[in-house]
């Protein structure tokens, strides 16, 4: 299973903060990538209907079933 934790702010907003103190806190390692790498790394079959992650009109990620 694939765990993604999305952190949404405009820049100078603490995400950064955020990522290095969850990273210092979880049990197991987190990458951090933008959202446009994290995009351009998907498979298209993830950005297809029917599964994978689906973005709304305001930058928010849903899982798709």
């Amino acid at each position: 299973m694939t765990q993604v934790i999305v952190l949404n702010g405009g820049s100078s907003s603490g995400n950064s903060g955020i990522v290095r103190c969850l990273q210092h806190v979880l049990p197991r390692p987190w990458i951090s990538m933008a959202i446009d790498d994290l995009i351009n790394q998907l498979p298209s079959s993830m950005l297809g209907s029917g599964g994978g992650i689906a973005f709304g009109e305001q930058g928010e990620a849903a899982t798709r079933r």
